[in-house]
């Protein structure tokens, strides 16, 4: 799975939003091993959207049909758009749990656990006491090596209430020692399009560096990081 997680400048919501639904996630369903794509709005947590792609095979991350659209060779309008935002990290994410499926279409609201370092034997083993409804799907991931060690829990249903809300006390129960590691928990609704229509185009004389103006991003240096 390949999640990345930013939030647009001020003003730039429009703008963010037809760059993700018209080039952004169409240029990566044409590539060979993307299975699905789904875009979500965090209700608990930062940044604000996050957009999730479920890869087979996991390698397709280091083909050309891959880089050719990302990295190095982002499209104007990525470059453009990616000095117009924050927060930006990028997690590269192989299952451990097995005999689950991808994210459903079905799928409305969807809680991600994060936890410091690989840690998948014992987190994997915490999913059955975190107690979920069996509408949930719930599956383990770990980080790729080409990313920051990081183990993470991610939880769909049809509907985001469906999900529980666990107190402190909670989690320490259901996680045990790794809940000392755990870093946040996120929780997101599944996102639904608009019908705005906004053209890069009309905007390339807008030269100000944006990226003064706004924190720095969460992720590695320059924009020349993969999506």
């Amino acid at each position: 799975m390949l999640m990345v997680l930013m939030e647009p400048a001020a003003g730039q919501e429009a703008a963010f939003h037809d760059w993700f639904d018209l080039e952004l996630v169409p240029d990566h369903a044409r590539v060979a091993g993307f299975q699905g794509a789904s875009r979500w709005v965090c209700v608990d947590g930062w940044p604000r959207y996050m957009s999730c792609y479920d890869v087979d095979p996991f390698d397709v991350l280091e083909e050309d049909a891959y880089r050719s659209i990302t990295g190095q060779n982002f499209s104007p309008w990525s470059q453009w758009m990616l000095s117009r935002v924050f927060g930006r990290q990028r997690l590269v994410l192989r299952e451990l749990t097995t005999g689950r499926t991808r994210t459903p279409d079905s799928a409305h609201g969807l809680v991600m656990l994060r936890f410091r370092g690989h840690r998948g034997s014992t987190v994997r083993a915490a999913l059955d006491r975190l107690r979920l409804p069996a509408i949930c799907q719930a599956r383990a991931f770990e980080t790729s090596v080409r990313s920051n060690a990081e183990t993470a829990i991610i939880i769909d249903a049809p509907a985001a209430a469906l999900i529980p809300s666990w107190s402190a006390a909670d989690l320490v129960e259901a996680l045990g020692p790794d809940a000392a590691s755990l870093t946040g928990v996120w929780r997101y609704v599944r996102y639904v399009r608009s019908q705005s229509v906004w053209q890069w185009e009309d905007h390339v004389s807008e030269t100000a560096p944006m990226q003064t103006a706004m924190p720095p991003n969460q992720d590695e240096p320059g924009d020349d990081l993969p999506i």
